[in-house]
């Protein structure tokens, strides 16, 4: 059908009931109005290349509609095209392929948030050189449940916004190795994608920051995920290689991935985040590039359930803080009373899911039912046998190397380097290393200027058996305070000078 402008019977009443193939490209006209077609049931449209805006839900829910074509190019957007408006396209279940061409404008569709939102059918994707923006949730939930959804992106792509591929299925391969200008990838950008195995990284960027929860896969039904990203079109296989333009890391950015085997992190990276590598159950090779590491501290939960090893723990040089959790005193006297009747301490879901955080930074899983959380960043790593802190390290979170009967803990040795020079106060927080049941031997700094040694701090250490270089087991001048229970059922410790 091509309406006639100059007859009266052109209005979006009138186009709205149309079934078939609309042809609007002998019309003059800019615009597209917010929700002009919306849940209409023609099969394909095609507009005018030189119209500047398609306004908000446009075209959304037009469930029948499988190409949207301009005067120019097929399945393509118009190139004039100054803006685009939220959800314009969403929910077009019969839509199967949609060019992004260069537009007049590079940002033209970074507003356009959802803009694709729900296409199940969408099989095909290609982004124009000029298009800086992938919009959030632009393709949430989008591509086929059997060849999944190719995407080609443009080498001017500067951001890949939150949410912005969230669910969707790929055919496997998320290819950015062109987009040298590439300098975000949003939280929850690739979030629990069907089907994602390789992401290709630009050979070189300015710097890269990954959001939080990136390419995390809460989910096990979604696996095979993520096991291979590096820079270049060929990065070495089953490796997450994190080149050094990446700067940042967010929080829980690969949780619940449990494809992903050795991991090799950027040198500029401060801090991992908390559940960073929550749950990526097949992890085992954890190292750094460059010559030395940035990280001076690792969040909640960052490696817990993994098969680390924690030996890259010692090249930290700059390393100051493992887990931020500090339960009080008070809710381990509750917790440990004899009756049991106290405040229970809990462990997080995986990827912190359904937590809070309190008025302090305290993140608890319900602050009504008053659970309280330790740090667990190593709990459940049944393949360290030897930890070997850094002088460096300043504090030693809650429950930071925490086991409980479950997952017995086959830590041996827990060593604590010192040196001539550092005189900084270092803390060990309550039950950091409860549970350890195979840990004979635990050496503490003598350097620090102060030693605080919390509640529970070492509670259930039944093997221990060594606390000093000489076996003398002559506790560090610079204690200042042992907490309520520290060494409670450490039955193999026979004796200890303060």
């Amino acid at each position: 059908m091509k309406p006639d402008a100059t007859k009266e019977n052109f209005t979006y009443g009138y186009l709205r009931a149309y079934n078939g193939e609309l042809d609007l490209g002998n019309v003059n006209f800019s615009s597209v109005p917010q929700g002009a077609f919306f849940d209409c049931k023609m099969t394909s449209v095609t507009l005018p290349d030189g119209i500047t805006s398609i306004g908000e839900n446009a075209f959304g829910a037009c469930s029948n509609l499988e190409h949207v074509n301009s005067t120019v190019a097929n399945d393509t957007l118009p190139s004039q095209l100054q803006s685009v408006g939220m959800q314009a396209f969403q929910q077009c279940t019969s839509l199967t392929k949609i060019i992004i061409p260069n537009l007049q404008n590079g940002e033209a569709i970074g507003l356009a948030t959802a803009m694709f939102y729900g296409c199940t059918s969408l099989c095909e994707v290609e982004f124009g050189d000029n298009i800086k923006f992938i919009p959030a949730d632009a393709f949430d939930s989008c591509g086929t449940v059997g060849d999944g959804m190719k995407i080609q992106f443009g080498n001017g792509l500067v951001n890949i916004m939150e949410k912005a591929f969230i669910g969707s299925k790929q055919t496997g391969i998320i290819d950015l190795s062109q987009c040298s200008e590439l300098s975000n990838i949003g939280a929850s950008a690739f979030k629990n994608v069907n089907n994602l195995t390789t992401v290709k990284l630009p050979e070189k960027t300015a710097g890269l920051r990954i959001g939080s929860e990136a390419f995390a896969c809460p989910n096990e039904d979604k696996a095979p995920f993520l096991k291979t990203m590096g820079a270049g079109a060929n990065p070495q296989a089953d490796q997450i290689i994190l080149p050094e333009y990446v700067t940042e890391l967010g929080s829980g950015c690969f949780y619940g991935n449990t494809a992903v085997t050795s991991v090799q992190i950027s040198s500029k990276i401060a801090y991992i985040g908390e559940y960073t590598f929550d749950g990526c159950k097949s992890l085992e090779n954890v190292t750094f590039t460059g010559n030395q590491s940035a990280v001076t501290s690792i969040g909640d939960c960052a490696f817990r359930n993994t098969l680390t090893d924690a030996s890259f723990l010692q090249y930290l040089t700059k390393l100051k803080v493992i887990g931020t959790q500090h339960i009080d005193e008070s809710v381990e006297k509750e917790h440990n009373d004899s009756k049991n009747k106290g405040r229970k301490i809990a462990s997080l879901e995986l990827g912190g899911q359904g937590s809070v955080v309190d008025d302090a930074g305290q993140r608890q899983n319900n602050k009504k039912d008053k659970l309280v959380c330790g740090s667990e960043v190593f709990t459940n790593c049944v393949r360290i046998k030897n930890v070997v802190l850094p002088v460096s390290v300043e504090e030693v979170g809650s429950r930071a190397f925490y086991f409980d009967d479950s997952t017995p803990s086959n830590i041996e040795t827990i060593t604590w380097l010192s040196d001539n020079t550092s005189n900084a106060k270092r803390t060990i927080y309550s039950e950091a290393f409860r549970g350890n049941q195979k840990m004979t031997s635990l050496i503490l700094p003598v350097n620090a200027k102060e030693l605080e040694i919390q509640a529970y701090a070492f509670c259930g250490d039944k093997s221990l058996t060594k606390l000093s270089e000489d076996g003398g087991n002559i506790l560090p001048q610079s204690l200042q305070s042992i907490g309520w229970g520290a060494f409670y059922a450490c039955s193999s410790l026979k004796n200890i000078t303060i």
